[in-house]
Parts: structure tokens; sequence; C-alpha cells
């Protein structure tokens, strides 16, 4: 019964483990990490099927260049969340700057749409 009673509190433990990794925040974090490092399989990871065979190794690395040329990744802070609609706007965070991160998350828990803007040209939806 005890054993019993560990595994089934063990499981949960993993199970909130998973969920907490797949928050929008931090989907969107480790798609920004991704593209930053130029990895274009870990950027689309967690991206819908059909974003990711739009999604190309090119892009990915232009958008990592310009990301470098603002330095070090430093992280996201919230700049606006739509829950009923799925779309979730974050700061991405640099040594010398900052750019916009917006994201769709399906209710599967994929990633329907990351856009990075520079965040001069940042308009609210």
């Amino acid at each position: 019964m005890i054993l019993r009673i560990a595994g089934t509190l063990a499981l949960l433990s993993a199970l909130s483990a998973c969920s907490v990794a797949h928050t929008p925040e931090r989907l969107a974090d480790q798609a920004t990490r991704a593209v930053y490092e130029d990895n274009h399989d870990a950027a689309v990871a967690n991206f819908e099927d059909h974003l990711k065979l739009r999604v190309t190794r090119a892009q990915v690395g232009a958008i990592s260049d310009e990301m470098h040329s603002l330095g070090r990744y430093r992280g996201l802070s919230v700049l606006h969340i739509n829950n009923d609609a799925g779309r979730f706007n974050y700061a991405a965070t640099f040594d010398r700057g900052t750019m916009i991160v917006m994201v769709s998350v399906d209710p599967a828990g994929h990633i329907a749409a990351y856009h990075v803007r520079p965040a001069a040209r940042f308009q609210p939806e």
C-alpha cells in the first residue's frame, strides 16, 4: 500500500513538472533560446506540425543574427496575455535591447504562431 501511494505521488509529481514545462511562457522561452542559439530543430520542437514545415533554417539563422546583435539573451517578461485567444506577448531582453516575442498556443499546448519583432514596432493586438 505504501509503495502504491509513493508511486502515485511520484507519477503526479512528474505530471505536474511536465505541465509546468509547457506553459506558454516556458514554450516561448524555449523557442526563443533555441532561435538565439541558431538551433532550428530545438526552435520548432514545440510547434504545430504545419508550422514546423514552414520554418526554415535560414529564417532561424537570420533571426538569431538579429538577436546576437543585441547581446546575450537574458529572458522573457510578460507584456500581454489573452488566455481566451491563446495569444501571449513577451519582451525578450538582451544586453543591448529588447525584442517582442508573440506566440499563439493551440489547445493541445503547441505553438501555433511565433513572431519576433524589434521592440519599437510592437503594437498590442
